[in-house]
């Protein structure tokens, strides 16, 4: 009987600890639910159709800001390090642009913290030819082309020349809410400029790699230095 009466303690304790766990769990899972900021899209491209042709244009869109980043965390409502979990490609306004779902590593500025899974966006991608051409009605630029290869044809529209990121990429971004003109998902976040964007190399140095009209110029900085900016 005392052997039954200590099981029976022993089960009951084992119960309350599993019911905790249960409940530490629900919690921390509920938790990550409040911070997990990604936003969807109503209009996704997820990139390169197999056997399209793609072309590759480049725009100016960063001309205003020079590559001081003293200037650019000046200007950006957030300045966060994080790690690029997953893209999607849409367009506004007959241009291309990249939605990044960022898992925040450091914070610098802002309200955003370390473990929040935010969207940005960034002038740039894959968009469909004909979905330019249905925008901007300038299919007489393209009257060599048959409809089967307007079809078949995607713009790969860089800005400035910079190379588009990647999932996996470890950057660094200076980012601004939105302007209400700006058909963004609520909650969403814009890069502010191109030239902000840092990439941290394997010695944890921070790359700004700076593109005007095309040509790259490359300036690499501490995390010291880089904190000193903001």
């Amino acid at each position: 009987m005392k052997k039954l009466f200590i099981y029976l303690v022993i089960l009951f304790t084992f119960s309350n600890l599993l019911v905790g766990c249960n409940k530490n769990t629900s919690e921390v899972n509920s938790l990550a639910m409040k911070r997990d900021l990604t936003v969807a899209l109503e209009n996704s491209f997820k990139g390169q159709i197999k056997n399209n042709k793609v072309i590759e244009i480049n725009s100016i869109t960063d001309s205003m800001f020079s590559p001081d980043l003293n200037f650019i965390f000046g200007k950006a409502d957030e300045v966060v390090r994080g790690t690029v979990k997953n893209i999607e490609y849409t367009n506004y306004s007959g241009l291309a642009w990249t939605k990044a779902d960022i898992l925040i590593t450091e914070s610098y500025k802002g309200v955003l913290k370390e473990g929040d899974l935010v969207s940005i966006f960034m002038y740039g991608g894959y968009i469909k030819l004909e979905d330019h051409i249905k925008y901007y009605k300038d299919d007489f630029r393209f009257e060599s082309m048959t409809d089967n290869e307007i079809k078949n044809t995607i713009l790969e529209e860089k800005d400035n020349g910079k190379p588009l990121i990647k999932v996996g990429d470890d950057l660094f971004f200076p980012l601004i809410k939105p302007a209400e003109h700006m058909p963004f998902p609520e909650g969403s976040f814009e890069n502010l400029s191109v030239a902000g964007i840092l990439h941290i190399n394997k010695d944890g140095k921070f790359i700004q790699d700076y593109y005007d009209e095309g040509k790259k110029t490359t300036k690499v900085f501490t995390v010291d230095e880089v904190k000193n900016k903001v």
